[in-house]
């Protein structure tokens, strides 16, 4: 704890103490800086302050003659009494700002949970309204209001998020990755680097620069960006996806495998995500394996939120397979999401057309 001295009144028995965390002190107060007047003013203090204080005083100050610290900490109390104003009242009320700011935000967190989008982004207003030096609340409104579509407002919240937190590097990457998302990657890019240079070791960084050096076309730095990024602790969990879908667009499938199988090795098998799971299905096509696709895409298609791609995909490798009956069960499921789906229709009037032409050979 930080221990600061003031006094609201120029009479010594007013003077007190605060005590904050060092961290608020650094943020709400400048350090007091004693000019040689006032040392002066202490040895002047030691010497005379028995004859100049009440007779309640000096006998108080008797008892404690002995005792050099305690009447020093009396002395500088009179000093500082002699100061203009009194920052640490102040730095008080702003740690009390701070305080009621992160609880206001919590409360937003809590929202979030819920999914209630709209009072979070009221909540997460109200602590930055409550302190507006606070750059975690500041960072979260400008979240929320990225995710309602205010892109330009949460921009600017995040820039003055990243300078109250002083270049914070999680939050220089926060502010990158808003303009990654604009197209704005060489911004983008110099966040990520500026982030990095502040910590070496944050892997969000490494992974924003590996997005825009994709992005660029830039595959090979790309890469080591990414593999830099899952060497570190907290990688995004795209990470290692994108990398799989680069060997995949390179024609590197069993590198694809290898990465997306070292992924699937931490969940029980059961338990295997989704994008995992679709992933080693197109590696095993691109590979001609359309057992193992077919094994994969079916249980894709399991997941209630599989889409009309994943079952085109599934119909497609049992097509391959040979199994045109199933295939076309697929197709009939792929259209019954999305009659407009192009691909099913394709491969559905393919899939007539070759019964058609099986029909008449057995005739």
């Amino acid at each position: 704890m930080a221990t600061r001295f003031c006094s609201a009144t120029p009479a010594f028995r007013h003077f007190a103490t605060v005590s904050l965390e060092p961290a608020e002190c650094c943020r709400y107060s400048s350090p007091l800086v004693l000019k040689p007047w006032h040392y002066r003013a202490l040895s002047e203090i030691e010497k005379s302050v028995i004859e100049k204080v009440d007779p309640g005083v000096k006998r108080f100050s008797g008892q404690i003659s002995n005792n050099r610290l305690v009447w020093e900490r009396v002395a500088l109390g009179l000093v500082l009494s002699l100061l203009p104003g009194c920052a640490c009242w102040q730095a008080r009320t702003n740690a009390d700002k701070l305080s009621s700011a992160r609880r206001i935000s919590l409360q937003g967190i809590e929202a979030e949970s819920h999914g209630d989008w709209d009072q979070a982004e009221k909540l997460y207003a109200a602590a930055v309204e409550t302190c507006p030096v606070d750059d975690r609340s500041r960072s979260r409104y400008a979240e929320a209001l990225w995710r309602r579509g205010d892109r330009v407002g949460a921009i600017a919240n995040m820039k003055e998020a990243v300078r109250l937190s002083n270049q914070s590097p999680e939050q220089i990457v926060q502010l990158g990755r808003m303009h990654f998302e604009e197209s704005n990657v060489l911004a983008a890019e110099e966040q990520a680097t500026i982030a990095i240079q502040r910590n070496q070791g944050l892997a969000a960084a490494w992974a924003l620069k590996g997005d825009v050096a994709w992005r660029e076309g830039r595959i090979e730095d790309a890469l080591a960006d990414y593999h830099r990024a899952r060497t570190l602790p907290d990688c995004p969990a795209t990470v290692p996806l994108t990398i799989a879908d680069i060997y995949a667009q390179l024609g590197r499938p069993q590198r694809a495998l290898a990465t997306l199988q070292s992924l699937a090795d931490q969940y029980p098998p059961a338990n295997v995500p989704p994008e995992i799971l679709y992933r080693q299905g197109l590696a095993y096509r691109q590979l001609e394996r359309h057992e193992q696709a077919v094994a994969c895409f079916t249980q894709v298609c399991q997941n209630p939120q599989a889409g009309p791609d994943q079952f085109f995909q599934l119909a497609e490798s049992r097509l391959a397979a040979g199994d045109n009956a199933n295939a076309r069960l697929a197709l009939q499921t792929a259209l019954a999401k999305n009659p407009d789906h192009a691909p099913s229709r394709d491969l559905i009037t393919r899939l007539g057309s070759l019964s058609g032409e099986l029909s008449g050979v057995h005739r």
